[in-house]
């Protein structure tokens, strides 16, 4: 992931760990071959619950999280994904293995591909589009080829995922001046509750790879 300051809309810092898988632990082909991850890399990798808590040491020496985690003040900062990660991923993950969630700052989320498909819908509307948009849900190479972004780096590569995911999320931040807010969350929890300081008055926003 990586650290951006979106009043400055430049990218300050980032985070990066593998994470030793403890079932299937064997990488295969394909795996290897769509992310580039070697088997010696993750062989010498942390487990899960280790990296979830070097993460949230690293939120919090950059005072982005206090106090026992339990609570968040979403004016600091909200991570920022294609939509899946957190709730289908992470959450998922850590509940079947019965594993420590180090803050709620886990459970909402901007979602990006809703994000863009709001606001692209309401350029459409005034602009008078009448041809009416695929129901399919953007990824991550569609919402850049819309911006027309190049991606850098390798995708499906975590850290390059995340860096050219910052850029679409600048790209909707500048495309009509309004702010990215938090607009999703697992099932059963209430992201209404936030500041309704936008995230473009946030000191930062974390971007997660997809």
């Amino acid at each position: 992931m990586v650290l951006v300051d979106t009043k400055t809309h430049q990218i300050t810092d980032s985070f990066h760990a593998y994470v030793r898988p403890t079932e299937n632990a064997t990488l295969t082909k394909f795996c290897t071959g769509l992310t580039g991850i070697e088997q010696a890399v993750v062989d010498e990798a942390q487990t899960i619950d280790v990296v979830l808590g070097e993460l949230d040491e690293w939120l919090r020496a950059r005072d982005l999280v206090e106090g026992g985690g339990a609570t968040h003040d979403f004016s600091q900062f909200a991570f920022a994904t294609d939509g899946w990660d957190l709730e289908h991923f992470l959450d998922v993950e850590l509940r079947r293995k019965d594993l420590y969630k180090p803050g709620a700052y886990l459970d909402r989320w901007v979602d990006l591909s809703k994000t863009f498909a709001a606001k692209r819908a309401a350029r459409d509307v005034k602009n008078g589009r009448k041809q009416p948009r695929s129901s399919r849900r953007a990824n991550l190479p569609t919402m850049m080829r819309h911006h027309k972004l190049q991606f850098e780096g390798r995708l499906h590569c975590g850290a390059d995922d995340a860096r050219n995911m910052a850029r679409v999320a600048l790209a909707l931040i500048e495309c009509d001046g309004e702010p990215l807010r938090v607009n999703d969350a697992l099932a059963g929890v209430d992201f209404a509750d936030r500041s309704d300081e936008a995230l473009d008055e946030a000191a930062a926003a974390v971007e997660a790879p997809s």
